[in-house]
């Protein structure tokens, strides 16, 4: 999703992305004034060369429950000013696990097994 001076809200439930090639689930807030809010449940992004990925200078924001990101290249990254939010989800057997400081973990995701590193999320979150 990269909209272009608008708000965007989205969910994705139960969507399975595999095989891209490039990005399974992708938020970004490049165009000046864009935002981007997405919603990520019971979803599988697989044998991407990236998993979710947020960026962009705008409000990106993702939260992602109960979701696998497996055998990627990178599983979960953000830059910029981008935010990813990640409970009760695997991710597992990527290259690289988790990668930028957008990404918050509620504490209670499993995150092994990966070639190049798990990674380390950026900060965490509570529930509410």
């Amino acid at each position: 999703i990269a909209p272009t001076g608008a708000l965007v809200r989205a969910t994705h439930h139960r969507v399975q992305v595999e095989g891209s090639g490039l990005v399974g689930i992708w938020a970004s807030t490049a165009a000046a004034g864009s935002t981007v809010r997405l919603a990520a449940s019971d979803c599988v992004s697989t044998t991407n060369g990236w998993g979710i990925v947020v960026q962009g200078q705008g409000a990106g924001e993702v939260n992602v429950e109960r979701c696998q990101v497996i055998h990627n290249g990178t599983a979960m990254a953000t830059s910029d000013a981008g935010i990813l939010r990640v409970s009760n989800s695997v991710i597992a057997f990527n290259q690289v696990g988790v990668f930028g400081a957008g990404t918050l973990s509620r504490g209670n995701n499993t995150v092994e097994g990966n070639t190049g590193g798990n990674g380390t999320f950026g900060g965490t979150f509570t529930a509410k």
